[in-house]
């Protein structure tokens, strides 16, 4: 039985802000989940100012509690941590996955995209239950005093590059499929962004949104060779080009997609 996954991840992180996001930004998928969930039980429930949310800077995101709730991703690296526990991690120097059960079972395995958070996201819930119990009572003896929201301002100065609308990739139903990664289309023809906003009120205060994807990716599935469009799978790069992408990945693609591309080959 095991307390804590902390002794089995590097206490060194690889990757930081100088490094390209193609090198780590695929590792970031399953936390995302985690992410996402957690901050949606926060906005539901109306307990923000209990938390320390930073989900809008590049790829350092995370959410804190003084309880020791944390789930974070920073270039790579993912944790999830309830208390002194750490029951899921990513570890970006070598590519693997690991998770602690509520028995206090390790499981870990190579990472790929499609890994199954519904274990970690049920104990986050769990303890996420327990703290909104606690600050519904600090509520009630301390109610919150209106603030005015944040007004971001963009940064035209400190900004250049067009973010793209991939919003309708979101509603597509996928299947999730093994693919190796041959090739990428050039950089000069992709996506590229770095937009900066800063508080209105207090200039000094700034948030960044900033990114560098390809147009596609030149992938093969089952045999078969096809381009899968970046703006179809969302904002997350797929893969990094430092030769773990000559190992397959289980990546989910769009249902549509796959039986136009790849589909009609198999069948024949």
């Amino acid at each position: 039985m095991t307390f804590s996954l902390a002794s089995l991840v590097s206490p060194v992180r690889r990757y930081s802000e100088s490094d390209s996001p193609r090198y780590y930004a695929g590792l970031h998928t399953p936390i995302y989940r985690v992410l996402n969930t957690l901050e949606t039980m926060i906005l539901d429930a109306r307990l923000s100012r209990h938390f320390v949310v930073n989900t809008t800077r590049g790829f350092s995101k995370s959410i804190y509690h003084v309880s020791g709730l944390l789930v974070a991703m920073q270039h790579g690296y993912s944790v999830v941590k309830l208390g002194a526990r750490v029951i899921f991690a990513v570890d970006e120097n070598t590519r693997t996955i690991y998770e602690l059960d509520e028995q206090g079972n390790v499981a870990s395995c190579d990472y790929h995209q499609g890994y199954d958070m519904t274990n970690v996201i049920a104990q986050v819930v769990e303890f996420f239950e327990v703290i909104a119990e606690r600050c519904e009572v600090i509520d009630l003896e301390q109610p919150e005093q209106a603030t005015a929201p944040t007004q971001w301002v963009f940064r035209h100065d400190r900004s250049f590059g067009e973010k793209p609308d991939f919003s309708k990739a979101e509603s597509y139903k996928r299947v999730a499929v093994s693919a190796k990664f041959l090739s990428e289309t050039r950089p000069d023809r992709g996506y590229k962004w770095h937009h900066v906003y800063s508080d209105s009120s207090n200039p000094a205060i700034m948030r960044w949104d900033s990114e560098s994807l390809p147009k596609a990716y030149k992938v093969e599935i089952d045999g078969v060779v096809a381009w899968l469009p970046q703006s179809i799978m969302g904002y997350d790069r797929l893969v990094r080009w430092d030769g773990t992408h000559k190992h397959r990945q289980t990546i989910e693609v769009p249902a549509w997609w796959y039986n136009k591309n790849i589909a009609p080959s198999l069948s024949n």
